[in-house]
């Protein structure tokens, strides 16, 4: 049975986050985005990843309905194809961390959040990968 789980962690405005690895296929530098007029707030535009177009969505602005201040820390998590074709920005991308399954205490209100663990020191909310894929889908269908 499996304990430990790997997670990226990033940062969303102030708040750490972390992403099952599954999830993700890679971590780019955020740069190249051009914008998509008349789109939802949440997407920043699309961006092209290895010769896909994909739509980049504002991370911080679909949990916190506040847009993110853009930085050199910035980077885009592309994710894997199993949760769709988008790409996440973020303010800033930690490393991967190995968590006990066990520390992690579950959150049952919040629509793409697992739960949440404290990991050296740090606050980390685990994100529900599929959940957060579904809210992504519905907003790029919007446009």
């Amino acid at each position: 049975m499996e304990h430990t789980k790997q997670f990226t962690v990033f940062a969303v405005g102030e708040e750490w986050y972390g992403i099952d690895i599954l999830h993700l296929s890679s971590i780019e530098l955020l740069d190249g985005i051009r914008i998509v007029p008349n789109a939802d707030p949440a997407i920043m535009g699309v961006v092209n990843i290895r010769g896909s177009l994909l739509p980049v969505v504002d991370l911080r602005y679909l949990l916190y309905q506040k847009k993110m201040e853009v930085t050199e820390a910035c980077r885009l998590l592309v994710c894997a194809e199993t949760l769709g074709s988008f790409v996440l920005a973020v303010n800033e991308a930690s490393d991967i961390w190995e968590i006990d399954l066990a520390s992690i205490e579950e959150l049952s209100d919040a629509p793409y959040k697992k739960g949440i663990s404290h990991v050296e020191g740090t606050l980390v909310t685990i994100l529900d990968g599929a959940q957060l894929a579904k809210e992504i889908e519905h907003q790029v269908q919007k446009q």
